[in-house]
């Protein structure tokens, strides 16, 4: 990409990485000369691109707007309006790189780097340009972790998922699952890339399987396996748990659809729909049994109350049990909870329900609070509200469970005792030192499912309340 920045001082060397210049609101917004490029080149002679293209590269953009918008800089949001424009004219590797696509790539980022009407500084063509060779740099590690893996693969289904294969997959297909990208290779990666571009080929990615531009069902799946072994990890490790979990969402719709499920997927969407009108925030309310409950969403806009109908509902809340608590909230998505009973009917189990449809997560400072938060849920809401009835997860024997070391597990019981509460109805599981050492942590929780009545929603809504401490939490 340096040929195109002529108008700047310092010539870029593809591929390096650029450090993130600080905000600054006064310089000259980009939107509206990479959107003109991207329409530019689409209307190449000889292009032919997906009809979608300008449509694609748009609502992408606006993907990365909900799920980073406040954490990425305007450039690099705007910029994904050329990705496919730096692709075509970069990524000779590709199909797609015609030479007729990559002369009218070539010429429309010639013109919108060195063009003084877009008014791009050096400082922000050397941002964008290095993203831009990042996009193709992600994609194809990406694309070499799917080859990599492949080995693990059964020997029928491996040209499926390494090749063009332009048959019907098959159901065994539909069900392979990849080993996730290594920790330690997900580190070294992230330290050498611009991690913008690893969030906006996520966005990318999610836009591609909602509206796939190929009609091949292998093309289909291996954005599927990409999505759930490389960059939905990827985005847990960097703290975007709402893009991974859109990205698992849409890879189980997929498969499911793929083994012909489609009625299964329409059921969930159905329940999910009811309980997304209804409002997170009131679902929350009635569970503190209060109107105060303060939500903060971290997928677009920041009200959870404000905007109902956003498609993942994960943040933080404020409430009141006893005294102020904090915590995380997350809604389940349609995929993953259509996943689990598909999974369940395969094993004769045509009634299950997840039991942790609406999770929150009640944060504390000490195992004391924890215990006490915990204590003080259980009498002033669950033994209290009808609208409540404990139900357990299946597998669980019991719908209230202590899990955590000797030590952990006695400071529960003792607060317990010490507030009259019946622990005969209870679980408590020890964590031995051998189970601390195979997870390489101890794992301390204290959690409580059941099935809240709420008006207007026909079926009860099913409820985990989890409780643990902020250094568990980390």
């Amino acid at each position: 990409m340096s040929e195109l920045c002529s108008s700047c001082s310092e010539q870029l060397e593809l591929g390096a990485p650029q450090k993130k210049f600080e905000i600054d609101l006064e310089r000259p917004s980009l939107e509206f000369p990479f959107q003109l490029a991207l329409e530019g080149y689409f209307q190449g002679e000889g292009v032919n691109e997906r009809k979608d293209l300008v449509e694609h590269a748009e609502r992408t953009m606006k993907l990365v707007e909900e799920f980073a918008g406040l954490k990425l800089p305007p450039e690099a949001i705007y910029a994904v309006l050329l990705h496919d424009v730096a692709d075509r004219f970069h990524n000779r590797d590709s199909q797609k790189c015609t030479l007729e696509r990559r002369q009218a790539a070539g010429l429309a980022l010639a013109d919108v780097f060195t063009n003084p009407k877009t008014g791009m500084t050096c400082e922000q063509g050397l941002y964008v340009a290095s993203l831009l060779a990042d996009f193709i740099l992600v994609e194809g590690v990406s694309g070499q972790h799917r080859l990599q893996v492949a080995n693990t693969i059964p020997e029928n289904i491996r040209e499926i998922i390494t090749d063009r294969y332009e048959g019907s997959v098959p159901a065994e297909a539909w069900r392979q699952v990849e080993p996730f990208v290594d920790v330690e290779q997900m580190a070294k990666f992230l330290d050498k890339t611009n991690i913008e571009a690893v969030i906006i080929k996520a966005c990318e990615l999610l836009d591609n399987m909602r509206y796939p531009s190929s009609s091949r069902e292998s093309a289909k799946l291996q954005d599927v396996l990409e999505a759930e072994s490389f960059y939905a990890p990827l985005c847990e490790v960097m703290g975007f748990d709402g893009l991974a979990a859109s990205l698992r969402s849409q890879a189980h719709i997929i498969r499911l659809k793929g083994q012909g499920k489609h009625d299964l997927i329409e059921e969930i969407r159905g329940q999910y729909e009811t309980i997304r009108q209804v409002g997170v925030r009131n679902l929350v309310n009635t569970i503190f049994g209060t109107e105060q409950v303060e939500t903060e969403a971290v997928v677009g806009p920041r009200s959870e109350e404000s905007c109902p109908n956003r498609s993942i509902h994960i943040g933080d809340f404020l409430a009141q049990n006893g005294k102020e608590v904090e915590g995380k909230y997350r809604l389940k998505t349609v995929g993953s909870w259509a996943a689990k009973v598909y999974e369940a009917r395969q094993n004769d189990k045509p009634e299950y329900t997840p039991m942790d449809v609406l999770g929150l997560t009640v944060i504390s400072d000490t195992v004391e609070d924890q215990a006490r938060d915990f204590v003080a849920f259980l009498q002033q809401r669950i033994d209290t509200t009808p609208a409540f009835q404990l139900k357990k997860a299946n597998s669980k024997s019991s719908a209230i469970y202590v899990q955590g070391t000797v030590d952990y597990v006695n400071a529960v019981r003792w607060e317990m005792w010490q507030h009259g509460f019946d622990i005969g109805h209870c679980e408590f599981a020890i964590q031995d030192d051998e189970s601390v050492q195979r997870r390489g942590q101890k794992y301390q929780v204290s959690k409580v499912t059941f099935l809240m009545d709420y008006p207007k929603i026909t079926e009860s809504v099913p409820v985990e309340v989890q409780f643990v401490t902020r250094a568990e939490r980390q």
